[in-house]
């Protein structure tokens, strides 16, 4: 069957209401699609829907917008899914956190070197998980870093709170076995 993609490229930066429950709805959609097989947001990646979903093969992460082909008979979900350097923000995190709440096989997920995903989307992402499978997080730069000395306190207080609740939802995690938080701004 043919891959079906769609482009839905969103204004940078990415203004407020974008984030409210018309997206989270947006994100509902996508996931139970069963026909898109791929969905570039903003930029070059084309998000591989049903690998994320677990019910693809695994596909290799992209540095063009070419369509990510998948036959949707594929054999085995991936238990891995690698999503590092892809300039991923806390919006594609409400995205990616609605389609791998679908996947109930993944053990392994890499988000690293995605520091425009910040805590906020991290979190949004780690909530949806099933803390029964997954073993192996790397959030390593995820996390920007505030300059020094010129961030207003209530950034830096919002930040904290941030963090508090990514760890939060990281401690739901049951199967965890290895966690990296290298590189990030803590």
């Amino acid at each position: 069957s043919p891959s079906l993609t769609f482009r839905c490229p969103l204004p940078s930066p990415v203004p407020r209401r974008y984030t409210n429950s018309g997206f989270r709805q947006f994100a509902a959609a996508v996931r139970a699609s069963v026909s898109l097989q791929s969905l570039t947001l903003a930029g070059e990646l084309a998000l591989p829907l049903l690998q994320l979903k677990g019910t693809g093969a695994a596909v290799a992460p992209r540095d063009d917008a070419s369509v990510v082909s998948r036959d949707r008979t594929a054999p085995a979900a991936s238990k891995t899914l690698d999503l590092s350097s892809q300039d991923l923000d806390p919006l594609a995190g409400i995205l990616i956190g609605a389609l791998v709440s679908q996947h109930t096989s993944l053990t392994e997920l890499s988000l690293h070197n995605n520091g425009n995903l910040g805590p906020e989307g991290a979190r949004v992402i780690v909530d949806r998980l099933h803390a029964g499978t997954l073993r192996t997080l790397d959030l390593n730069s995820v996390v920007p870093v505030l300059p020094a000395g010129t961030t207003p306190p209530a950034q830096l207080k919002k930040q904290a709170d941030r963090l508090t609740s990514l760890c939060t939802s990281i401690g739901r995690l049951t199967a965890l076995e290895k966690l990296t938080l290298d590189k990030n701004s803590l």
